[in-house]
């Protein structure tokens, strides 16, 4: 869904792995993959990069990366 057309589809989806990455990260498949795919959205000039960048900080740490 990271992919989607829709720039909407690709926030809430993003929204969605960044909540899963730092509250159930166990019940993430690879924390990698995700944390890729979200900085991917880097370069997203449809979504609002502040937010991209704050997921990507809240995944780091949820996936153990960083510290909070």
């Amino acid at each position: 869904m990271l992919d989607d057309s829709r720039p909407r589809t690709r926030l809430c989806a993003a929204e969605t792995l960044t909540t899963v990455a730092y509250e159930d990260t166990e019940d993430l498949h690879d924390a990698d993959a995700v944390l890729a795919g979200l900085k991917e959205l880097r370069s997203d000039n449809e979504l609002p990069a502040k937010r991209v960048e704050k997921m990507i900080n809240i995944t780091e740490v949820g996936a153990g990366y960083t510290e909070e």
